[in-house]
């Protein structure tokens, strides 16, 4: 049988991804015919996105560099990114995640037809001006796509956001 780690079957990666996952809190949204996993804890990343034709992400490798950190659908921010998003509301079709440290920042998915719209929003909350960027990321294939917003510098309460959609 063919393996993405050596000696490991493919049927066993599943399985070794539910197990390393289970300790971490997520949030299943669905709308007809597709639903999303995302995980607060690790990035607010969404780490699956299943239709009737299957799994649309690219599995993640336990033994991959940066595990449980690689992978998914993902928005990083900088200058200081977020690993733990608190999950402030899911009401079956929107997630919305935020976290506070050095600046304010939003996280919001919402299943579409065969889409996830996903929304990533940094406010300066600081009394110093700040230089941010944002960057989306998802993992579909051998190379990741991104899509990153300028690096922007932004006054006392200014916002920069940036949306992407993935059609599967």
């Amino acid at each position: 049988m063919p393996a993405l780690r050596e000696d490991v079957p493919l049927d066993r990666h599943s399985a070794l991804l539910q197990e390393s996952t289970r300790a971490y809190r997520t949030v299943t949204l669905f709308s007809t015919g597709m639903s999303l996993v995302a995980v607060p804890e690790l990035d607010g990343r969404i780490v699956s996105v299943r239709s009737s034709r299957g799994e649309h992400l690219s599995p993640t490798d336990v033994g991959e560099w940066a595990y449980p950190y690689a992978g998914g659908i993902f928005a990083r921010i900088f200058p200081d990114p977020p690993r733990e998003w608190m999950l402030e509301e899911s009401n079956g079709k929107l997630a919305m995640m935020t976290r506070n440290g050095p600046m304010e920042a939003r996280l919001e998915y919402e299943l579409l037809g065969n889409a996830v719209h996903c929304l990533c929003t940094v406010r300066n909350i600081g009394n110093r001006p700040l230089d941010a960027r944002i960057v989306w990321q998802v993992a579909r294939g051998k190379h990741p796509e991104v899509k990153a917003s300028p690096e922007t510098t932004l006054a006392q309460n200014q916002v920069l956001s940036l949306a992407q959609s993935y059609e599967f």
